[in-house]
């Protein structure tokens, strides 16, 4: 069963790495491996028998993270249109 977990956050990684067109997408697979870390640590607690305090707190902070990410995103698509990582890296100067 924790081999399912870290499948599901290396999987995270690696279609993070390879296909950024999106700003969205990025989003989503960032959830992924938030989502795939806290089953690891529901795994591990459990077997450990320890507070699940910390879960909570890890919990809040990916909550957190999405309502940035999320707030970005509009911000983003206000701005510029669009959410292609492309057409964001254009504006430098």
């Amino acid at each position: 069963m924790l081999n399912f977990r870290l499948i599901i956050i290396f999987s995270g990684f690696i279609s993070f790495i390879f296909n950024r067109i999106y700003f969205l997408n990025s989003l989503l697979r960032l959830e992924l491996i938030s989502l795939g870390g806290f089953f690891l640590i529901f795994c591990l607690f459990s077997y450990a028998q320890i507070n699940y305090f910390f879960m909570l707190i890890f919990l809040t902070i990916l909550v957190c993270e999405g309502c940035l990410g999320l707030s970005l995103l509009v911000a983003i698509v206000n701005f510029i249109g669009r959410d292609i990582f492309k057409n964001i890296f254009l504006l430098r100067p």
